[in-house]
């Protein structure tokens, strides 16, 4: 009885914890927004006799991912398919462990159906889950799920068609079963793909015939202040809309036979009152508060905030608020509507601000932005008290304190008096101090020395700058460098919040102006952050500075540039990219060009190329069996080389050296020296960036030019070539002058006759025997090579033909033509033999 007791509070225990769960769950996610009515999502998505529950569209991915632990129209299929999609995962485990299937071709069938269907659930598990942010995601995760609907059609097929159909009907159909089951997969994910972005309620025929799913009649038992009535039916069998309106045909019969009667009983209620809907009863009314709120300002000197006056307006009618500031002329400002009307958010949680949340003398974050509610206007104060809410006494609308501050009138400052600026300009009008001085301005980027002529009036004590123009010396040729002013020499103290840059300047703020005794020759002055060197005079500063101020050397100043030594140009080393004559072009000249060819020898030779086969000198062994094709161009004596690819040998092939200059080894990049077609002979190596060439063979075309041209050539280079073709000519003139071409193809046809009436022979394996002991193509082989391949195949022809076959295909005593001899064993002579191997292979694959 006690471990009964025991057992009982543990079960107890765990139901507590188990009814606390969705509390921990809904504390440990975040806050999500609630769901909506039918009429706050489009008509896409709401469904029939679904009027609430739906998601708000528009949210991050977040949201409708951890949808999948919040209660809405969906969460019913989200979790069937969930649910369904790992129960069948565990049953297929649990069967894999069970019965230890093999991964084999007899359980492919229901790997395939297995994998179908989760793939059926995942895509309907998507499309239920994620189809409410917009529209677009609403058709792709939709199209997705019939897309798993059609794949997990086909994974049924299959699975039914190899685990459930006999044998008879398997060999039947075969061949038309699992195409047909894909195609019409295929024309089900296509009429659904079709009918769901075509059509919209209330569907039309078409619609049904592509897809038709809802099969169901529409509920017509209904509850109406606690009692049950039946109601007609607002929808037919499979959602076909029907009209509100419309009476059965019963109905209608009663309503002809049945008479007129007069009922007595209770009086009847007087009708409700009528319903005004707000947007009718609020309808422009609108409340409006005095605000302000108080805006930083980080870049002037003179504020650092800023007071703002707006007006805030809530339309009743749909509880949206707007906020306008009025508008004043030049204040630098984007003024006007501020916030467009619209429904506020209040906080994170989805609730928006509503009248009962304003009143006087508080602050409302809206946007970042705190306005502070000062006064109202007599219909919103009428309008709170009706609604029972006190409202709180007015403030004073708070200014500017920069506007405040521009509204005091400014003191104008007392100028002391000085020397008569009268006197001084009719004493010295016309009369112009001319210097000569180069400003330096070579700190700079593409600075140079430029001639100026310095000007000071002694009429108002204002000096200007002009610039000596010269010809073609590549400057816009502007008059004036600095214009006529007075120019400031030392500042008074500056405040270090005053910008150093300034529009005009002021007498107060000056010290000392630059006056004819800070103008002298030999010195530098600084005039608006330019240093000028003053370096010459004319005759009538001469004399003012001789009378005024006792100076008597004049002498100029030597400006004049000396001559830049020119440095010797040194040649870089070639750095080994491309060819010396190229890259030597880079350092001749700013824009480079093309070192000049020779036209002649390109027109002569064009289309000329002496082709070799060559072999790569190299230690390793996979190199050693490894051709390749060197073509030597004549018209520019430039090289490349090309591997012809061999299949099964791991070597792609392809282009191994592209079309340049190579140099012979020991030349010197100052004085480079190229191969030329005097070089390659027979057996010659050739040095190819650092990789040794052998030339083992040469294309005809080179015999015959070299011949052509013996003048050109050395005698040892013509000889080498003339020898290496001399026995390949032999064998030629000896294999034509041989037997009869009529004996031979009685022979063959004797051959031929006999080796029908033996076992099949793979004559095809033969052939390539032959082909792999001729590396170099020729078409012949020793006779001892020749022999030793007849006796491993074991050719089954009597010894007599065979011996008579191989004298006529005999060229010398030591060469067979061993083309001529397999024409007796044609490939297709055997076509069983070949189908035999190719079905070993396959099975041993």
């Amino acid at each position: 009885m006690t471990a009964i007791l025991e057992r009982l509070s543990t079960l107890s225990l765990s139901g507590q914890h188990l009814s606390r769960l969705p509390r921990l769950l809904e504390d440990g996610f975040p806050k999500m927004p609630c769901t909506v009515k039918e009429c706050e999502v489009p008509q896409l998505f709401r469904e029939p006799y679904i009027h609430s529950g739906y998601r708000p569209t528009g949210q991050d991915w977040r949201y409708y991912f951890l949808s999948l632990f919040q209660k809405h129209n969906e969460v019913v299929n989200v979790w069937t398919h969930l649910l369904a999609a790992l129960a069948v995962l565990l049953r297929f485990k649990t069967f894999v462990e069970a019965e230890q299937l093999p991964v084999d071709a007899w359980s492919l069938p229901l790997l395939i159906f297995v994998l179908s269907s989760v793939t059926y659930l995942t895509c309907s598990l998507l499309a239920h889950l994620l189809q409410s942010k917009s529209e677009l995601y609403h058709y792709t995760f939709y199209f997705m799920d019939y897309v798993g609907v059609s794949i997990y059609q086909y994974g049924s097929a299959l699975a039914h068609f190899y685990y459930s159909s006999d044998q008879a009907w398997y060999d039947k159909f075969w061949l038309f079963f699992l195409p047909a089951a894909a195609f019409c997969g295929w024309l089900s994910c296509a009429g659904c793909c079709y009918a769901k972005y075509r059509y919209r309620r209330p569907y039309p025929i078409m619609r049904k015939m592509c897809q038709r799913t809802s099969f169901h009649r529409s509920q017509t038992l209904d509850f109406k202040n606690g009692y049950a009535f039946s109601r007609l039916p607002r929808e037919g069998v499979g959602g076909e809309t029907l009209f509100a309106n419309q009476l059965s045909q019963d109905e209608l019969d009663d309503l002809c036979t049945k008479g007129s009667t007069l009922t007595y009983g209770q009086v009847k209620r007087p009708a409700p009152s009528r319903f005004t809907p707000a947007f009718v009863a609020y309808d422009k009314k609108v409340l409006k508060f005095d605000a302000y709120f108080m805006e930083e300002v980080p870049i002037s000197a003179d504020e650092h905030y800023r007071i703002r006056q707006v007006g805030l307006y809530y339309y009743l009618e749909d509880d949206s608020m707007c906020i306008i500031e009025p508008k004043v002329k030049n204040s630098g400002l984007l003024q006007g509507k501020l916030m467009k009307r619209h429904r506020v958010p209040k906080n994170e949680h989805g609730d928006y601000y509503h009248w009962k949340d304003l009143n006087l003398g508080i602050d409302l974050p809206i946007y970042g932005r705190t306005y502070r509610l000062v006064n109202c206007d007599s219909f919103t104060k009428v309008f709170l008290e009706s609604q029972g809410i006190l409202v709180n006494p007015p403030e004073e609308l708070v200014s500017d304190p920069y506007i405040e501050q521009r509204r005091t009138p400014v003191q104008k400052p007392i100028v002391p008096t000085g020397p008569d600026p009268f006197r001084q300009f009719l004493t010295y009008d016309t009369k112009v101090l001319r210097f000569y001085a180069i400003w330096d301005d070579t700190n700079c980027a593409f600075g140079d020395h430029h001639p100026c002529i310095i000007h000071y009036f002694l009429a108002d004590d204002t000096v200007e700058v002009r610039e000596v123009h010269k010809k073609n010396d590549g400057r816009d040729p502007f008059p004036v460098l600095m214009r006529r002013q007075r120019l400031p020499k030392i500042f008074g103290d500056k405040n270090k919040n005053f910008p150093s840059c300034v529009l005009e300047i002021t007498d107060h703020e000056v010290q000392e102006w630059y006056s004819p005794k800070d103008f002298a020759i030999g010195k530098t002055v600084t005039l608006l952050g330019r240093t000028f060197l003053i370096y010459d005079c004319d005759k009538f500063t001469q004399d003012f500075y001789r009378e005024k101020y006792g100076i008597t050397d004049f002498q100029p100043v030597d400006v004049n540039k000396k001559p830049l030594e020119k440095a010797p140009q040194v040649i870089p080393p070639y750095n080994g990219f491309g060819i010396p004559e190229d890259s030597l072009q880079n350092c001749l000249s700013l824009f480079p060009k093309p070192p000049r060819k020779d036209i002649i020898k390109m027109l002569e030779n064009n289309l000329k190329v002496l082709r070799y086969q060559v072999a790569l000198e190299s230690p390793v062994p996979e190199d050693k069996n490894r051709r390749f094709i060197l073509s030597y161009f004549l018209s520019d004596d430039t090289i490349s080389i090309y591997e012809p690819p061999v299949k099964n040998s791991g070597i792609p092939g392809g282009k191994y050296l592209k079309r340049t200059k190579v140099t012979k080894p020991g030349s010197t990049p100052e004085n480079p020296i190229y191969y030329e077609a005097s070089d390659f002979t027979i057996g010659s190596t050739i040095e190819v960036f650092g990789h040794r060439f052998i030339i083992t063979d040469a294309d005809e075309y080179v015999l015959n030019y070299l011949e052509r041209n013996a003048e050109s050539f050395p005698a040892a280079t013509v000889q080498s070539i003339r020898d290496h073709f001399l026995p390949r000519k032999v064998v030629v003139e000896t294999a034509s002058s041989g037997i009869p071409k009529k004996d031979l193809d009685d022979l063959i046809v004797e051959v031929q006759k006999e080796l029908k009436l033996q076992a099949p022979f793979n004559t095809k394996q033969f052939h390539e025997a032959f082909h792999h002991f001729d590396r170099e193509g020729s078409g012949f082989l020793d006779k001892a090579r020749f022999l030793n391949i007849c006796d491993r195949f074991n050719v089954p022809t009597s010894t007599i033909l065979l011996k008579k076959l191989i004298d006529c295909c005999s060229c010398d005593e030591d060469k067979v033509n061993y083309r001529e001899f397999l024409l007796a064993f044609p490939s297709d002579l055997f076509p069983e033999a070949e189908g035999q191997d190719q079905q070993l292979n396959s099975q041993l694959t």
